[in-house]
């Protein structure tokens, strides 16, 4: 646009001794910037129209999908209330569909194949460790997986908390959760799958916790269940909106500790049952 006026007004300089000419090459000036002004304007109000349906779309679905997993978390926590003895053969069936919830509304965020699963201290012994001694000989289980992650994962049901840097880093307190956007060139990462390349390259991991008590300074005293993890082979998946993400999934964690402390006490109340870690839908 600054080019196209600057080569009428060129013009019009050379000519400006001929009044009328002088005058016939203005008014084109005037109208080249109106009309240029115009389409830039026009263009800018398209673009601004477009981000704004998408902000719209999105707050509209994670909204939706957000209230669905509280609303089903909600709804299998009072059920463990009302018939108890039943928790252990329900737990895996109704994490499994809340799993499918999460995983389903981040692949519609982020245009990737999410998926997503909860690892559990066994026999949902919390733990509250402090220094990396309190870690030792301790590991934790894949509880359970969304219905779409590939059933060969489950291959890799044990994981120490020691040598994976993501849980070690969020039970000691060095972060409140653990993001990557390219986990190949974070450094430090430790990973006790030795394939997990294989199955993904970004991830997010939020624990599954609650405040027990306040170390000296203030800081809290977690005790924890479990992590709610996510993951994607794609890089671009999360992107620079990963801490959104791990936002939306801290929620949910935070409403999961919930849950898992009722199936807790109900497992405890039926000793002769056991919960085992399994793929929903897949056979025992």
């Amino acid at each position: 646009m600054l080019a196209v006026a600057a080569a009428v007004g060129a013009i019009a300089s050379y000519f400006e001794a001929i009044p009328i000419v002088a005058a016939i090459f203005n008014v084109i000036f005037i109208v080249t910037i109106v009309i240029a002004s115009g389409l830039v304007i026009s263009k800018e109000r398209k673009n601004t129209s477009q981000l704004e349906e998408t902000f719209s779309r999105k707050f509209s679905l994670i909204s939706e999908r957000l209230h669905a997993v509280h609303h089903l978390i909600r709804d299998e926590t009072y059920r463990l209330r009302e018939v108890p003895e039943s928790a252990t053969s329900n737990a895996l069936h109704a994490v499994g569909q809340i799993l499918g919830l999460i995983s389903g509304f981040l692949g519609e965020l982020t245009g990737e194949k999410i998926c997503v699963c909860i690892k559990i201290m066994e026999q949902f012994e919390g733990i509250t460790a402090e220094t990396p001694t309190d870690l030792e000989g301790k590991s934790m289980l894949t509880f359970c997986r969304d219905p779409g992650t590939q059933k060969k994962r489950w291959e890799h049901l044990y994981h120490s908390l020691s040598h994976n840097s993501d849980f070690r880093d969020i039970i000691l307190g060095q972060k409140s959760y653990f993001t990557a956007v390219n986990l190949e060139k974070e450094s430090g990462y430790t990973n006790t799958t030795s394939d997990w390349n294989v199955w993904y390259k970004t991830a997010i991991v939020v624990p599954i916790q609650r405040v027990v008590a306040h170390k000296p300074g203030g800081h809290p005293r977690y005790e924890l269940l479990g992590f709610l993890c996510a993951d994607s082979i794609s890089v671009e998946a999360f992107g620079d909106r990963i801490e959104d993400y791990a936002n939306l999934l801290m929620s949910v964690g935070d409403g999961l500790y919930h849950y898992f402390d009722h199936v807790r006490n109900c497992a405890e109340d039926a000793t002769s049952q056991q919960l085992q870690p399994r793929a929903l839908g897949q056979e025992s």
